[in-house]
């Protein structure tokens, strides 16, 4: 029987009466042009918003997760790699069978009609959250969970809940944004009404870098009120201005105050002055034509705040070929504006694995579009512990001590300070199977010199780490400077008495004793340990490995070691006040660079706009802001325009 693509409401069918609205037949249609061709998927995610959850049977569910899984591993889709994906993830008997997942391609009516297919699950899963809303709503009020005010204030969110759950942004033309906001702009300017919320063009940074290169990933990091938000917009209209086509997403701020931002920057206007309508009217002429160039530049802004990393690659790939229809060519950089804001793929994950899958997927897009791709990431308050507060590499990754135990598959158990530039195959904790494996190291080395505290559990197990390293426990990964006396972490199960360990080699039988299932052991004490050098392994995958007596402990460099190119703002003036002898200044410390030398960049932050500029040439010294024979900053201009290349 063949879908009316145009008439969903009348294809809602029910295995029962009194089922929830539902259509099998759309599901396994929208299903089987997946496989038969993947082209659809993009549109699928994007467009129609398709998550897991809006099948109504399980078996579709988990076939759906497992083509978003082989689409974020970049694997072709088709019944074959699915059939093998829900193989590995011990759910193929659940979604079927191997059978049922080849009899889905052969399910649809007409390929041309997917997308519509689609929106008739999404409708049906829309009307499945309404319904069980309304339930909800109903039993509250059946048994008077609260006052009749609360009840339906109660009731207004969760309709409400289910209405975003609906909604989905897209990309705007900067010229879009700016018809919409330039009449407004000036109408609120010349009333004096309030309002809300303002390239790479910097000289030696792009000295440094040569420019961001295609295919890398750029990191840009620092604590809260460093400028951030401010330096990435500013890269982004300064290479978009030079014909560079820039795609931005904004999961802070929204595309009214990024338009007003640009507006700002390049008409030279106080931010705040427009923000609130107090623009002199001989300064509106600069306004109009900041405008018009914004308006004709290839800059595209998605302020979508709820978004997962797999969207946002799929709306990247589309933008590229928009781009390429457009204006000749595709996408010059991409910009995601921050890391820690991307809703993870899967809330089941800790957090570390959560930012460690986000950081993998906006490599791989780096590389899939040879563009590169810019991360703006926060940095923990760990770094104003320091004196002075300059961020370092470290600071993006948590550590064990050198002496700290790696247990590898032969059997041997070596100190991870005499592992570094190897990559031994380690032990390691499958999650899923709940089971250890051997599994393969790619990266040992020393990250630097940091405070530790030291775990130990009731049998004597302990981990000495930066506090912010994170551990299995009972209740999933935790930090090891959050854990309290009877926390339950994992370990191995104890090594049998019969099987010995002759010196640092366990006996190779012993291997099968942590084959075993994992053993759940109370924390007894949680305590200072000083300063040390400390040191990190990772290995991919299952991104942990197992230490000293056994404990499951994480990956936590996955963003250094994804980054190609990682760079810090430091202000010394936010810190030091008025002690500070260089105010106004900013550095820009670029602590990794793959393919090039790393030192300190020197600008100006103006703060009104706000925006980043370029120091005056001859200001300072060749080394940067962080060299010791640096001339002091003269105090910087209110009006910047006796700074060169603006």
């Amino acid at each position: 029987m063949a879908i009316d693509p145009t008439h969903a409401g009348g294809q809602i069918r029910a295995a029962a009466a009194g089922a929830p609205p539902h259509d099998l037949e759309a599901e396994s249609s929208v299903l089987g042009a997946i496989m038969l061709a993947e082209r659809w998927l993009d549109p699928l995610l994007i467009d129609v918003g398709l998550k897991p959850d809006d099948f109504y049977r399980q078996s579709h569910r988990l076939i759906y997760r497992a083509i978003i899984k082989l689409q974020e591993a970049s694997e072709p889709i088709d019944t074959l790699t699915v059939s093998a994906q829900l193989t590995e993830d011990g759910e193929l008997e659940e979604a079927g069978g191997r059978e049922y997942v080849e009899t889905l391609v052969e399910r649809i009516p007409s390929l041309a009609n997917t997308r519509q297919y689609g929106q008739i699950v999404k409708e049906n899963s829309l009307l499945r959250n309404l319904l069980r809303a309304s339930q909800e709503i109903q039993e509250s009020i059946a048994v008077r969970e609260g006052d009749p005010k609360e009840l339906l204030e109660r009731a207004q969110q969760r309709v409400f809940e289910v209405a975003q759950d609906n909604q989905s942004g897209d990309f705007r033309s900067i010229g879009d944004v700016m018809h919409d906001e330039l009449e407004k702009l000036e109408k609120q300017s010349l009333e004096g009404a309030a309002l809300t919320g303002t390239p790479s063009g910097f000289r030696d940074l792009d000295e440094l870098t040569g420019g961001f290169q295609n295919g890398n990933l750029i990191i840009i990091a620092a604590r809260p009120s460093m400028g951030k938000s401010a330096l990435v917009t500013n890269i982004a209209e300064n290479a978009a201005l030079a014909g560079n086509p820039v795609a931005l997403f904004s999961l802070e701020m929204s595309q009214t105050e990024l338009a007003q931002r640009f507006v700002a920057s390049q008409a030279k206007i106080d931010g705040d002055a427009l923000r609130k309508g107090k623009v002199k009217k001989d300064r509106w002429p600069a306004v109009l034509r900041a405008a018009q160039e914004l308006s004709e530049a290839p800059l595209w802004i998605d302020d979508s705040s709820d978004i997962n990393i797999l969207e946002l690659r799929a709306k990247a790939r589309r933008l590229h070929g928009k781009s390429l229809a457009k204006v000749g060519k595709g996408l010059g950089l991409v910009i995601v504006d921050y890391l820690q804001l991307l809703r993870a793929n899967d809330s089941r994950e800790s957090r570390v694995e959560q930012v460690s899958q986000m950081s993998r997927g906006l490599k791989v897009l780096a590389r899939e579009l040879n563009i590169p791709v810019i991360a703006v990431s926060q940095l923990s308050r760990a770094v104003e512990s320091r004196h002075p507060p300059r961020p370092q590499l470290s600071d993006l990754r948590e550590c064990v001590t050198g002496d700290t135990l790696v247990w590898l598959a032969d059997g041997r158990r070596v100190p991870i300070a005499d592992l570094v530039g190897r990559t031994p195959i380690v032990r390691s904790f499958e999650e899923g199977s709940q089971e250890f494996i051997d599994a393969e190291c790619d990266m040992v080395w020393c990250v630097g010199t940091r405070a530790t505290v030291i775990m130990e559990t009731i049998d004597g197990r302990r981990l000495k780490a930066t506090p912010d390293h994170t551990i299995l426990t009972e209740t999933g990964w935790r930090t090891v400077g959050s854990l309290v006396p009877g926390d339950r972490v994992c370990c191995s199960n104890s090594v049998p008495a019969e099987l010995a360990i002759l010196g640092d080699v366990l006996h190779p039988t012993d291997r099968f004793g942590i084959r075993q299932k994992p053993a759940w052991r109370a924390v007894a004490t949680i305590e200072e340990g000083g300063v040390e050098e400390v040191y990190d392994l990772t290995v991919p995958g299952p991104a942990n490995w197992i230490a000293n007596g056994g404990i499951v402990t994480h990956n936590s460099g996955q963003i250094e070691q994804d980054a190609d190119l990682v760079a810090f703002i430091y202000r010394e003036d936010y810190y030091l006040r008025d002690e500070s002898q260089r105010p106004g200044e900013a550095d820009i410390i670029v602590s990794k660079h793959r393919n090039g030398p790393v030192r300190d960049v020197a600008l100006t932050f103006i703060s009104h706009y706000p925006k980043f500029s370029n120091l005056p040439r001859g200001y300072g010294s060749d080394q940067g802001g962080g060299s010791p024979d640096r001339v002091p900053a003269a105090p910087v201009p209110a009006d910047d325009s006796d700074l060169d290349e603006f």
